[in-house]
């Protein structure tokens, strides 16, 4: 008993976690009919007569269900050794557990071809017995027969196909044995008296299409939420990567007008200096009747040859003089002629090359300035 327990157990458990997809539990009501036939000691067409179900039931899982099934209608039987056929009526009352076998052996999804099997236990009432009364006498003396209601309990098995046609509509096919005590019949058997079932019709659902309608609606707002929270997200990312590009543009904007700017500034002190670098006159004077170079008159040089180093274009032009007061003509054109030879040897002996200076000497022919000792001279201009 234990071990028929465990394995009912373990079986149920299984039932309850098979959802290979999203299931919705929900109601159901299935209204069928068909014929019955009684087993009896006769030909099995004699005994059919109609049958009608009617179950209310509700699916815990996508393999288990609960069903409450009332049924009944009409039931035969037979006295095959007098030829009598007697009919009375019958209703039954039953809960069924219903399990899914595909769902249960492949997974759920929604298919079109559903089988099931039940098994189910309930109560019986039997009722109209009147022709199996009219021929009593042809009855065994110990029979069962009944000629008020009667009640006994019933076990039942059975199998169907289900076929979905919507969410909320399916065409069901179902046979199932009833069992039950010998008392069914008003006959004497061996065990048991059953009747067998053959019932088709329509089985409706309640809540599963408006659950998977409210579950579509959510997902799909769901889905646009995340859509529209991707797009905010690439709109975000967009936005920034622009801006990020606009402020390196700008940046680099800014760089190219501050180097612009930072060049003309060196450029116009390159011009300036440069002008500055042309408007240099340094005057070497010279003792009466001399060409040597005396160390006041060397510091103008140097000052000459920094400006010439520090701008390697510019060059000079030496001018020289002799004043006309003393000496003569030509000597005077001489005394300049050497002075200015030796203000260049000088700026040669600091590193000025010979192609950036120019000598000129005039003697006593012009006297640029004033006094004697200030024509006595050479001038030094840069340009």
């Amino acid at each position: 008993m234990k071990k028929a327990l465990l394995v009912l157990s373990s079986f149920l458990a299984l039932t309850f976690s098979v959802n290979a997809q999203q299931f919705f539990p929900d109601w159901y009501i299935g209204i069928k009919g068909g014929v019955g036939e009684t087993i009896g000691e006769t030909n099995w067409q004699n005994l059919l007569s109609p049958a009608a179900a009617l179950n209310v039931g509700y699916q815990f899982t996508p393999v288990f269900g609960l069903r409450g099934d009332i049924a009944g209608w009409q039931a035969k039987g037979a006295l095959p050794l007098y030829g009598d056929l007697y009919k009375f009526n019958y209703a039954q009352a039953a809960l069924d557990a219903t399990f899914d076998i595909a769902s249960l052996f492949a997974g759920y999804k929604e298919r079109v071809i559903n089988p099931y099997v039940l098994i189910g236990a309930g109560a019986n009432y039997r009722f109209n017995n009147d022709e199996a009364l009219a021929v009593k006498d042809h009855f065994y003396k110990d029979n069962y027969l009944w000629d008020k209601g009667t009640v006994s309990l019933l076990g039942r098995a059975g199998a169907g196909i289900d076929f979905r046609l919507s969410d909320a509509v399916a065409l069901e096919l179902e046979a199932v044995a009833n069992g039950y005590s010998d008392h069914f019949n008003s006959k004497v058997g061996d065990i048991f008296d059953y009747q067998i079932n053959a019932l088709a019709g329509l089985k409706f659902n309640f809540g599963a299409a408006k659950k998977k309608a409210a579950a579509l609606a959510a997902a799909e707002a769901e889905a646009a939420r995340l859509a529209a929270e991707r797009a905010a997200a690439e709109a975000a990312r967009l936005a920034a990567e622009r801006a990020a590009a606009e402020k390196a543009a700008a940046d680099a904007e800014a760089a190219r007008l501050a180097a612009e700017r930072a060049a003309a500034e060196r450029a116009a002190q390159e011009a300036a200096a440069r002008a500055r670098a042309r408007a240099i006159t340094e005057n070497v004077l010279f003792v009466i009747d001399q060409w040597k170079i005396r160390p006041s008159e060397q510091e103008k040089i140097d000052r000459v040859v920094n400006i010439m180093k520090q701008y390697p274009e510019a060059v000079v032009t030496i001018s020289a003089y002799a004043d006309k007061q003393t000496g003569n003509p030509r000597w005077n054109m001489t005394l300049s002629q050497r002075r200015a030879e030796v203000v260049a040897e000088a700026l040669k002996a600091a590193g000025i090359a010979a192609n950036r200076i120019t000598t000129e000497y005039f003697g006593d022919t012009v006297n640029p300035f004033e006094t004697a000792p200030e024509n006595r001279v050479s001038v030094l201009v840069t340009k």
